[in-house]
């Protein structure tokens, strides 16, 4: 009984570490390797620890493990029922090569079989993406998406490839498509709180980490299951999250930082965006809305300029508070606000997060200003949608 448990205990030693090798992989763009399986290359990965400076001892170790956990689950479970096991067998471990010419000539012939098929679309697009053609591995996945709109799994293959390419506005928008249909998933909210870390929303990032660590303390095993049967690795959450929290926390205590408007033009912009936004939203003047510009949270003289027309206040006053049922981000690109032109508004809906029964704001507008001036006053141009169609 003692080499069953011993065995038990050292594959349990494996496995934690081939996730946190595959968690490490993920964070330098290997595409989708929290989720490979057997296919994972371990060739692949020490060519990036020699390229990365990690030390090369864990992963001898985490096959050691293997061995010998196999070989006293084998001898134990014999000799705990009374049976000798055949002596001077080997175990024989290697690494496997996926052939994803021939993994996508199986999905296309999948699909010719079942055209409606999100699995075997999904599988084409992750065997187009392995040999290079990027274009129609999205298009594979997002009709993935369409046919099977409910699975989460669908979006987290769109979310690997754009984050492997860097593309980041996109990997946020579909993360946030996934984390809407599953937001219970330990894995995708570590994912959106490192998002938010880059974007130096240090707060709401922390928030994300603590939720995260959180729900992955619900999780058993080494696999977080979702309601569609899907798997995702959390043992690197489990591994990181700690880490994350106390990083992330010092930058959000030392963070000082906040906007603060260079012109009388930009508080009047952000004025009339703000009664645009509060007249197209239908608030009432007892409703308090939070703000914040391009990340920052407002600075007190420009919250108590605006006050005197409107009912708002900092991001920052609301996470500390839970006072206020919408924010309302600004974002707009390197040029100055004061030209009034392509001004980014994200308008989120905090209410499940100040009742406590949800953790993630969801956004429910997303819309693209332009004023102009007209007799020394700004006005609206114009303002139209910026949500993605697919």
């Amino acid at each position: 009984m003692r080499m069953l448990v011993l065995g038990a205990v050292l594959i349990g030693v494996a496995a934690v570490l081939d996730s946190f090798f595959r968690f490490r992989m993920e964070h330098i763009g290997e595409k989708w390797a929290l989720l490979q399986g057997g296919a994972f290359d371990y060739s692949r990965y020490h060519k990036a620890r020699k390229e990365q400076g990690w030390a090369a001892w864990p992963v001898y170790v985490m096959w050691v493990a293997v061995v010998c956990g196999i070989a006293l689950l084998v001898a134990g479970f014999f000799s705990y029922f009374g049976t000798s096991p055949l002596r001077g067998s080997a175990v024989q471990h290697k690494t496997v090569t996926v052939d994803w010419n021939a993994e996508l000539a199986k999905a296309k012939a999948g699909i010719e079989e079942n055209p409606k098929s999100a699995f075997w679309h999904n599988q084409a697009g992750v065997a187009y993406d392995s040999v290079g053609d990027f274009e129609n591995a999205i298009r594979e996945v997002k009709l993935a998406c369409t046919l099977d709109e409910s699975n989460p799994n669908n979006y987290y293959t769109l979310y690997a490839f754009y984050k492997r390419r860097a593309m980041h506005s996109e990997q946020r928008d579909v993360l946030l498509d996934a984390l809407e249909r599953d937001p219970n998933n330990p894995m995708g909210r570590f994912e959106f709180a490192y998002i938010l870390e880059d974007e130096k929303h240090w707060a709401d990032s922390l928030r994300e980490y603590q939720v995260a660590k959180r729900l992955v303390a619900g999780v058993t095993g080494s696999a977080y299951i979702d309601a569609r049967g899907n798997a995702y690795t959390v043992e690197g959450v489990r591994q990181q999250v700690d880490k994350a929290i106390e990083r992330v926390g010092k930058l959000n205590e030392t963070s000082n930082e906040s906007y603060s408007p260079s012109s009388e033009d930009e508080t009047e912009i952000l004025s009339v965006v703000l009664k645009a936004e509060f007249h197209a939203n239908s608030w009432t003047k007892n409703e308090r809305i939070c703000f914040s510009v391009k990340g920052l949270d407002p600075s007190p003289n420009l919250v108590k300029t605006l006050r005197q027309y409107l009912n708002v206040c900092s991001s920052a006053e609301w996470r500390k508070k839970f006072n206020c049922g919408f924010e309302v981000r600004f974002q707009y690109p390197s040029f100055e606000l004061s030209q009034g032109k392509n001004i980014g508004v994200q308008v989120v809906d905090l209410r499940e997060i100040n009742q406590g029964v949800g953790d993630l704001a969801v956004i429910v507008r997303d819309v693209q200003y332009s004023l102009h001036k007209s007799d020394g006053k700004w006005l609206v141009s114009d303002c139209v949608s910026t949500k993605r169609t697919e």
